[in-house]
């Protein structure tokens, strides 16, 4: 159960750090600890080595508050009610990009005729 425990935990920790994956790294991590919890239990029944099942602890604990701490930003940033138009944004800003671009490579064809 600790190694179980283990792997659960770190793949929870690790999917919960990543951000478009956090809704599945939190119930994994959750499992994670559920797991290294009874083979903690059990390692300490029978006298045999800790180290998996607190690691697995460890990691589903900061997996599972990693992926609470996503969901909570999530709810708290909800801007469904503001309407974007993207039309209009890419209209305006790609331009701009554009004319920064060209003028950098004037800028950089210049230099290069100056000094060849």
């Amino acid at each position: 159960m600790a190694v179980a425990g283990f792997v659960c935990g770190l793949v929870g920790l690790v999917l919960s750090a990543i951000i478009i994956c956090f809704f599945i790294g939190g119930p994994v991590a959750l499992v994670g600890i559920v797991l290294s919890a009874i083979g903690l239990r059990q390692a300490n029944e029978r006298g045999a080595k800790r180290g998996l099942a607190i690691a697995g602890l460890v990691c589903g604990i900061i997996g599972a508050l990693i992926a609470l701490v996503i969901t909570i930003i999530g709810i708290a940033s909800d801007d469904s009610d503001t309407d974007v138009d993207f039309d209009t944004s890419a209209t305006v800003i790609l331009p701009l990009m554009m004319a920064r671009g060209r003028a950098a490579l004037d800028s950089a064809r210049a230099s290069l005729a100056r000094r060849g």
